[in-house]
């Protein structure tokens, strides 16, 4: 028979896990939360450099359209500035690849923090949503995915644009396009599939 004063310790030491693992729970989330948060600066320093990135090749264009118009001036000048202008446009498709990449990286890398972070803390079994600090397995892997889809997409659309300018074919270059956004996607989830240390599972 459990006299008073077991019951009282078994109930206080019952209540002082649940705290701990409470207090755990929090911890975790607060690292997740962190690492969500640098993504999101990470990628909307990516926009905001995409957006003057385009902006200059939108100008660049403008720029060109004015020089073929032009009706008085030296030819072999003119040709000489449509000539700068294409390479200016080459070196902003290729430091908006950069910006794409550099953001994929940054993602990858907060991603892996989440993972190595989630494997760390002792989160208990309780049977609830507590058991899921990132979310359910689905939800979980398509945020991963379209945090890391973003700069992706951004890499695509970039090479597309460069291809161009390199005067390939356009279908060609939708195609080399879409499938280096898929390669670089697909790399980034393969190797963060790699990386992030597995979970044991509690008996």
């Amino acid at each position: 028979m459990i006299t008073r004063g077991e019951f009282q310790l078994r109930r206080s030491l019952r209540i002082g896990k649940q705290d701990h693992d409470m207090q755990v729970w929090r911890d975790l989330r607060s690292q997740i939360e962190h690492e969500d948060g640098l993504v999101n600066q990470r990628l909307l320093w990516m926009l905001a450099f995409s957006g003057f990135l385009f902006a200059s090749f939108g100008y660049s264009l403008s720029a060109e359209a004015t020089l073929v118009t032009a009706e008085n001036g030296d030819p072999l000048g003119i040709e000489g500035a449509l000539e700068s202008i294409h390479w200016m446009r080459q070196a902003i498709c290729i430091a908006g690849i950069g910006v794409g990449l550099s953001a994929l990286f940054g993602a990858f890398a907060a991603f892996l923090a989440i993972g190595n972070a989630v494997v760390r803390f002792d989160v208990p079994n309780t049977g609830s949503f507590y058991d899921f600090p990132t979310g359910q397995k689905f939800s979980s892997i398509t945020g991963v995915v379209a945090g890391m889809a973003f700069p992706s997409i951004t890499i695509c659309v970039w090479l597309f644009m460069l291809l161009t300018e390199r005067e390939i074919f356009t279908a060609q270059a939708l195609i080399c396009s879409a499938l280096g956004g898929l390669i670089c996607l697909s790399l980034a989830i393969f190797c963060l599939w790699v990386f992030t240390p597995k979970k044991k599972e509690k008996r």
